[in-house]
């Protein structure tokens, strides 16, 4: 692979808009192939998993973000 673009989203706590954000791009990167290594971060919270509504909606499409902890 060709050296690649990193994005980084940064919201308030990272585990909501943030995740929802990292994950869809991340998905939409993968599924193009594009060389892209995308993460999420916030400034307010640490090792926290994303909020049950974002771990929901995300689920039903088709995105796992269960694993996700904010940083």
């Amino acid at each position: 692979m060709t050296e690649g673009v990193r994005i980084l989203v940064v919201c308030t706590a990272n585990i909501c808009r943030s995740v929802m954000v990292e994950a869809f791009l991340g998905s939409e990167a993968r599924r193009r192939s594009l060389p892209v290594d995308v993460s999420s971060s916030g400034f307010l919270r640490n090792g926290e998993p994303a909020s049950d509504a974002v771990t929901t909606v995300m689920g039903e499409r088709g995105l796992d973000v269960t694993g996700h902890r904010s940083r």
